[in-house]
């Protein structure tokens, strides 16, 4: 297994076709209730977003490790609690690994899309559909170092059988 986060990213930007496969991917995630409305991906590529995004969290800290791209997942309310966050979570995970899978490096960012609905001038800025909220992100862009397989996965939760 090779997918971990990136907390540091080297200069460029993630080419259209990288980009193309990474959505590609999240597309093809198992998504809760369809019925109800499917996710929303924006694409966040603009220097002075990503700079207002990156500073929610206090002017001196920046939420997206300085990642060129961050792709927000925006879903629309749900019936039953938690479907939006758990469809969320699926599609940024495939997003992830196709991210690796390319040689970018990306980190699972909950907190910009927690910090972007307190801001409704930003919120706004994101052009999301009527009814959409933003529930989660996930940041790309060329890993500083290339990316390395864990350790030893295995050992980083506990486990039991029952």
């Amino acid at each position: 297994w090779s997918r971990r986060s990136h907390r540091s990213y080297a200069q460029g930007q993630v080419s259209e076709e990288q980009l193309d496969k990474i959505l590609a991917a999240g597309s093809a995630a198992p998504v809760g209730l369809p019925k109800q409305g499917l996710p929303h991906l924006t694409v966040i590529q603009n220097k002075e977003l990503l700079k207002e995004l990156g500073g929610l969290f206090g002017p001196d800290g920046d939420i997206l490790y300085g990642a060129p791209t961050l792709i927000m997942v925006s879903s629309p309310e749900m019936p039953a609690p938690g479907v939006d966050y758990a469809t969320a979570g699926c599609v940024i995970e495939n997003m992830a690994l196709a991210a690796t899978e390319l040689g970018l490096g990306s980190i699972f960012l909950y907190g910009v899309a927690a910090g972007v609905t307190k801001a409704p001038a930003l919120l706004e800025k994101l052009a999301l559909p009527q009814g959409y909220h933003p529930v989660s992100a996930l940041a790309v862009g060329p890993a500083q170092e290339p990316v390395k397989r864990c350790k030893d996965p295995a050992k980083r939760f506990s486990f039991n059988r029952v």
